[in-house]
């Protein structure tokens, strides 16, 4: 039987070249098919890497133009503070104001720290509010609030103004006339220049002095303070039974028409606690 048995031939498959029969210069032909591929993706990959490094560079270098040419604007003398308006100060001079808030002309406008300013002058007792306004390219507007002093309070020997808050706004030099109300019939345990007091009744005694307004104020002597009710007496030595601190405007509209009829009252009362039926006696 081994004598009958054939070898098959191998099939062949088409378009294969038989290993035997590959020529060496085949082989070196695939090879470099293969090495020129591998060559032209790194190519592509390294123009790839040198546009994204060129990108990058013209994308710092126009940054850094920018930044050179803003910063040099920003520090021209175009931005350089040339005006400062200031309003609102009547106690305070433009000077003063400008020097609480170490304000001047020829800085750069960008340089300024208008919060910094801002909390510099509310720190004066006498400053409720402060405002600075930026108008550019080279002013500024201060804008002022002041505490106008309304009444009169004895404290260990001297005498502070207060204003319609209750706020301690300084301390009457001796030889300075009081020429408004004195709040009497309490006193403070502790005081603080700039600092509102700390006793409600003292308080609401200056808030009826600053809703008096100043003609009327001018002709209250003392603001006596009785528990929670406040008395007014005039200079005419009339008494005024304010009541409570309530219904401020409606009394003082009323004591302010009657007042010139209290001139020649002396010794009379004026009860003002029900202001639509005031009672003189």
């Amino acid at each position: 039987m081994s004598a009958c048995r054939r070898t098959l031939p191998e099939e062949k498959i088409e378009g294969e070249i038989p290993e035997k029969k590959m020529g060496i210069s085949a082989k070196y032909a695939i090879m470099g098919n293969e090495s020129l591929k591998r060559g032209w993706i790194l190519l592509r990959e390294r123009m790839e890497v040198q546009k994204k490094r060129k990108r990058l560079f013209t994308f710092y270098l126009l940054l850094f133009l920018c930044v050179i040419a803003v910063y040099s604007l920003f520090h021209s003398a175009f931005f350089q503070i040339a005006s400062i308006e200031v309003a609102g100060n009547k106690y305070f001079t433009r000077e003063e104001i400008l020097s609480f808030a170490d304000l001047s002309t020829g800085h750069n406008i960008f340089a300024l720290n208008a919060v910094a300013s801002q909390a510099a002058l509310e720190e004066q007792p006498r400053i409720a509010k402060a405002a600075i306004q930026k108008r550019y390219p080279d002013k500024l507007r201060v804008q002022i609030t002041e505490r106008k002093p309304v009444a009169i309070l004895a404290f260990g020997g001297s005498y502070l103004e207060l204003d319609k808050d209750g706020y301690v706004l300084g301390v009457l030099s001796d030889n300075e006339p009081i020429s408004l109300p004195m709040i009497t019939g309490a006193s403070p345990s502790y005081v603080r220049t700039g600092a509102r007091l700390e006793q409600p009744q003292i308080c609401d005694a200056a808030a009826i002095a600053g809703v008096l307004g100043e003609d009327l104020s001018r002709q209250i002597a003392e603001i006596n303070i009785d528990r929670r009710s406040f008395v007014l007496i005039t200079l005419s030595n009339v008494e005024v039974l304010w009541g409570s601190a309530t219904q401020l405007r409606e009394k003082a509209a009323v004591l302010n028409t009657l007042s010139g009829e209290l001139t020649d009252k002396a010794g009379k009362l004026l009860d003002l606690r029900i202001p639509k039926s005031p009672v003189l006696r």
